[in-house]
């Protein structure tokens, strides 16, 4: 299934008002989309689903939130074990919870945990790599005037794919060194 028609599948409970928290519909596309196989997501594909989610309206908050689960599963391309990606899922999401970290550490081992988060930073390359070069192109279109909505629609596709992202990179270190410490 192609990530737009996955996108359009939960559309009504992914079509997030401005500022809101996501709601249950989130981890279940989340929960459909660790489950998939790898699929390709590189510049043109980042392109194609920002421009989708902008004509299909979704709110700024909407469009973070699902890049963000999407580019999240991107970086688990090298975890192939489904159940493994569920679990190391988990406790990014509740990186803050040390006995849920402790628990994981005690079911899959440091080493693979350890191993699993390298990895998605490394994933993390190239998605960041397109990102700038979303970015470049955008500056490229601001210096001529007759292509302003083009370069805004690259700076809505650049910053909904940046925030979230960042924030795993954040959030895998950050278990990182809490792995050091157990």
């Amino acid at each position: 299934m192609a990530l737009t028609d996955l996108v359009g599948k939960y559309k009504d409970g992914l079509s997030v008002p401005q500022n809101a928290p996501p709601t249950a519909t989130y981890s279940i596309f989340a929960t459909e989309l660790i489950q998939t196989p790898n699929y390709p997501y590189d510049i043109t594909e980042m392109k194609e689903m920002g421009k989708f989610l902008l004509d299909n309206n979704f709110s700024c908050t909407a469009r973070e939130y699902i890049l963000g689960v999407i580019t999240r599963r991107k970086a688990m391309d090298n975890i192939n074990d489904t159940e493994r990606r569920a679990v190391i899922w988990d406790i990014m999401d509740n990186y803050l919870d040390d006995t849920k970290i402790q628990k994981t550490v005690e079911s899959l081992g440091k080493p693979q945990i350890i191993t699993d988060l390298d990895s998605m930073l490394s994933m993390y390359k190239p998605i960041n790599s397109a990102l700038h070069h979303i970015w470049q192109e955008r500056l490229k279109l601001l210096q001529k005037a007759e292509y302003k909505a083009e370069a805004e629609t690259l700076f809505s596709i650049g910053h909904d794919h940046s925030h979230y992202r960042a924030m795993d990179q954040v959030v895998i270190t950050i278990l990182k060194k809490k792995l050091e410490k157990i």
